[in-house]
């Protein structure tokens, strides 16, 4: 089979964006691998544009530790981009082969970051930052799939947020990626602590039952502290690494290369004398299971509900903390509900008035009109929701005995994912 003047020789591996193929190029006689992509990302002509000027932009990338983009086309109806056929192993087969040791996979993250700094001064965020898409080879570490994880995704799979597209593996989502706001490279920087804390412990620092779930915890949860894991492990590197997971970006690295600057300070200061790649699995340690595949998250509805529905069940979340109201959402809608927001008190007034909802999820500390008072404004009317949960972060709230009787429970935040389907359920 023949796509775009690249013969496709043999399979390689299939994901969630399509099919990847050992090929060969029948002009210039050389190894490549072809990224066959879904025929539904030709649908949408926009977003067909979007794909074909990020995936041009990624192959100006020039960098050893990048893999670099050959061509990127469309025939038949058919996408295909083309790259450097990388041979080695991935880190995502180096980590289930048991823990990195410390020097071995600062000195593998280094290489990453220098490659990200790279990519991030020509504006071209990855977006996909994992185990799976690090390559260790003879030559040094290489990173795969520019230019091809950035905002690609079909119409029909769904955004998180109402103006977003939230593609990536939700293991390794940074806060604002989960919650679909802008990115930029400290992104891919929180991602990169990802694997740097799952290379070194086997474990990842944020992990749910489900993708939702995950994000959750990556929005509004800390890490498990790297050193009650690992007692051994150097300060120095538990520093960077909890400077890179910080939720606000403006409290990570402000750029790749200074991150790489501080990996090459703690691999010079460690005692190790490990070298890449390594190939030799260390069989005295616990394997661990390799990354899932790229999820996309299912998106809060906004829609307003169909009133001849009688199965339907609505939800209100009043707050005016947008990462509260879209981590709620995201949990109602996966329980059924179809969801409302309100930005402030007024505003969750206004709806209550115009319909009738199952559940309210009620920030106590809005502007303009709080939490009490829309509560005061639900004890005069009959057709108030069944359940009423209070939103709040202080932790020793006490509600008056006529509040009690319109509430049916107390959120505070950070919220537990867990918690919340309970009540809701």
């Amino acid at each position: 089979m023949e796509v775009g003047g690249y013969r496709l020789i043999s399979r390689i591996g299939v994901g969630g964006m399509g099919e990847v193929w050992r090929a060969e190029d029948m002009k210039l006689l050389r190894p490549a691998a072809v990224k066959v992509l879904l025929e539904s990302l030709a649908e949408d002509p926009e977003l067909k544009a979007r794909f074909m000027r990020e995936a041009q932009t990624a192959a100006r990338l020039n960098h050893p530790n990048i893999a670099t983009i050959y061509s990127v086309g469309e025939i038949d109806r058919t996408m295909y981009i083309a790259m450097e056929l990388i041979e080695g192993q991935s880190l995502a087969d180096r980590i289930a082969a048991g823990r990195v040791p410390a020097a071995e996979a600062v000195r593998i993250m280094a290489q990453v970051a220098i490659g990200l700094a790279e990519a991030h001064d020509h504006g071209v965020i990855h977006r996909d930052v994992k185990p799976d898409n690090i390559m260790i080879t003879r030559r040094g570490v290489k990173i795969l799939d520019f230019g091809i994880a950035r905002d690609v995704s079909p119409r029909q799979q769904a955004a998180l947020t109402r103006a977003h597209v939230v593609l990536g593996t939700p293991d390794y989502m940074s806060p604002e990626q989960a919650t679909g706001k802008t990115l930029d490279g400290r992104s891919d920087i929180f991602a990169l602590g990802i694997v740097l804390y799952e290379a070194l412990s086997g474990r990842l620092p944020f992990s749910g039952a489900t993708p939702t779930d995950t994000m959750v915890k990556i929005a509004s949860a800390p890490p498990q502290p790297l050193p009650s894991m690992l007692p051994g492990v150097p300060s120095t590197l538990a520093d960077v690494i909890g400077r890179c997971l910080q939720k606000n970006p403006d409290d990570r690295y402000a750029g790749a290369r200074d991150l790489a600057a501080d990996l090459e300070r703690v691999e010079a200061a460690l005692d190790d004398t490990a070298a890449i790649p390594r190939y030799t699995p260390t069989s005295h340690l616990p394997a661990v299971e390799s990354a899932p595949p790229p999820v996309v998250a299912s998106p809060p509805s906004m829609r307003a509900p169909d009133r001849g529905a009688a199965t339907t069940r609505r939800a209100l979340i009043a707050d005016d903390d947008e990462l509260a109201r879209v981590l709620l959402a995201a949990i109602l809608t996966e329980a059924g509900y179809d969801v409302v927001e309100a930005l402030d008190g007024s505003d969750a007034v206004r709806r209550l008035k115009e319909r009738r909802f199952d559940v309210l999820f009620l920030d106590l500390l809005m502007p303009r009109v709080d939490g009490w008072t829309v509560l005061d404004f639900l004890r005069k009317r009959q057709d108030r929701p069944e359940k009423v949960f209070l939103v709040t972060g202080m932790r020793e709230t006490r509600l008056a005995a006529a509040d009690q009787e319109l509430v049916s429970g107390i959120v505070t935040k950070p919220f537990d994912p867990a918690t919340i389907k309970r009540l809701v359920n």
